[in-house]
């Protein structure tokens, strides 16, 4: 195998390594929203606290617990998962929460990547 071919091998290895260990220490609660908090000091940032215990801790939050994930509502993906989380919490309705593994929004709260509602 050429030195070019191993280099090309070893980089995408590495890179997949990467995503794997990101996606491994992502954080996943299943429970109900017992707080959202909004404030003028975090614009476009809804920061979450859900009942329950993590199925998997996220890495770069795992000292903090007041808040459990924050949103980015500055979009419209944002937002309209916002608008779900609302109408989720004023009727109790099960959510499965899952973060990105990173906290890019706020050094405390893992970044919320998607939820799903359960029925």
């Amino acid at each position: 195998m050429s030195s070019k071919w191993m280099t090309a091998l070893l980089r995408t290895s590495c890179a997949l390594s990467m995503i794997a260990s990101a996606t491994a220490s992502a954080g996943e609660k299943t429970g109900r929203i017992t707080s959202v908090h909004l404030a003028q000091q975090h614009v476009d940032k809804v920061f979450l606290k859900i009942d329950g215990a993590y199925s998997q801790e996220p890495t770069c939050s795992a000292s903090v617990s007041s808040w459990d994930f924050v949103l980015d509502i500055s979009q419209s993906t944002g937002k309209a998962i916002y608008a779900q989380l609302l109408a989720a919490q004023y009727t109790q309705t099960l959510l499965q929460v899952v973060g990105t593994g990173t906290c890019l929004l706020h050094t405390n709260y893992e970044t919320l990547q998607y939820i799903v509602v359960e029925s």
